[in-house]
């Protein structure tokens, strides 16, 4: 189950997804993509998500304003996703930064992935294309590295094709599912 903060700004709907969220099956896999859109980015909503979520995907900007504002311990990057790791009980934290690929932190360490050099034609999807590898690979308890991999390769190759849902070739599919 993939939710953010976005879809939570009206009082309706964060109870709707928090009550979908509560009646899951324990099994089911809770993701949350934070996607900060001010003034939509409550503190409290925010609490309230990470709470419910395994996994926590969220941007180098968000994540440093997630560390002033809760008051995450640490100066590097790594260090903040593992302690907004171990505050909330996650199994993953990952950060996007963007064109300089992403950094994951799970329970038993962490690993940088550089990203992929490309010619950017639209970002739109790269996020969520991104996000659909991570959570592939990970369901299929791949290790972190392999995990970086698949993402970062299809958030990248998204982003180098313009439209937010191109058709993704088989070649990169299978670089993707291996």
């Amino acid at each position: 189950i993939c939710f953010g903060l976005l879809a939570q700004r009206a009082a309706t709907t964060r109870a709707t997804i928090q009550r979908f969220l509560a009646a899951a099956p324990a099994t089911a896999l809770r993701v949350l993509d934070v996607n900060f859109r001010p003034p939509y980015d409550s503190d409290d909503i925010l609490r309230e998500s990470l709470a419910l979520a395994d996994v926590v995907k969220l941007n180098d900007a968000e994540l440093a304003a997630v560390a002033t504002r809760f008051g995450l311990p640490g100066s590097s990057e790594e260090d903040q996703a593992a302690a907004l790791l171990a505050d909330y009980s996650l199994d993953l934290v990952c950060v996007t930064r963007g064109a300089h690929g992403s950094l994951l932190v799970g329970k038993d360490g962490y690993v940088a992935h550089p990203g992929f050099s490309v010619k950017v034609a639209d970002t739109i999807g790269a996020g969520d294309s991104f996000t659909a590898a991570l959570i592939h690979q990970y369901l299929r308890g791949a290790s972190l590295a392999r995990i970086a991999e698949a993402a970062n390769r299809l958030g990248t190759w998204v982003a180098s094709q313009r439209g937010g849902m191109p058709r993704v070739d088989e070649r990169t599919l299978d670089e993707i599912r291996a």
